[in-house]
């Protein structure tokens, strides 16, 4: 629910409604993952004072053969109209593809204090 209705699709950006400790997270489905060839990924949680990553290895979706979920989660300090957004890359993928889903893509955060 976006109760202070802070996301902005148009953007991607989320705005912080007031200052305060942040649980911020992230999932991305990856669809039809057989064939990567990207040997590294870096998941990206950014907000206007900091910015956190995760890595992960796309070859190992090729294991999976049909669909694979990535998750991460931080706690982040923020101010009263600080932004947060996620974003995704892959490299070594050459030619191919990495298929998003996202009907199965999420992007959250809570309030903590």
């Amino acid at each position: 629910y976006d109760t202070a209705s802070g996301f902005n699709a148009s953007t991607g950006l989320w705005t912080a409604p007031t200052t305060g400790k942040y649980l911020l997270w992230m999932k991305i489905r990856f669809n039809e993952s057989s064939g990567i060839t990207a040997n590294s990924g870096v998941l990206h949680i950014s907000t206007s004072n900091r910015d956190y990553q995760g890595l992960f290895n796309p070859v190992n979706m090729s294991n999976v053969g049909v669909n694979g979920d990535y998750q991460m989660m931080v706690i982040a300090d923020m101010d009263a109209n600080d932004t947060a957004r996620y974003r995704i890359y892959a490299n070594g993928a050459g030619s191919n593809k990495i298929d998003i889903s996202p009907d199965h893509t999420m992007f959250g955060g809570w309030l903590l204090g």
